[in-house]
């Protein structure tokens, strides 16, 4: 699937905020930010996305969400392990 966003607004080190240009969704904003706790870094990823198709893109929004939030997951699990090298 190919997607292309336009990024709404950047703070260096500290938050991306893009919103869908084209692509096959109806709507998807994503908001990263980063902030600096004792531990580490926290990351923080809010989105709000409308699939296309009415009533069948509502259907199929839960489990897709859940395949998106697995893959996220994923890739911080990724990110950190590359940190502590």
């Amino acid at each position: 699937m190919k997607l292309n966003y336009i990024v709404t607004e950047w703070v260096e080190n500290k938050k991306l905020a893009f919103k869908l240009n084209s692509g096959p969704l109806k709507k998807d904003d994503q908001i990263w930010s980063l902030e600096a706790i004792p531990s580490g870094t926290r990351f923080t990823m809010t989105e709000d996305t409308e699939m296309p198709w009415g009533v069948i893109g509502k259907v199929l929004d839960t489990p897709l969400s859940g395949m998106v939030g697995k893959n996220i997951e994923k890739i911080l699990s990724n990110l950190n392990n590359l940190m502590k090298t």
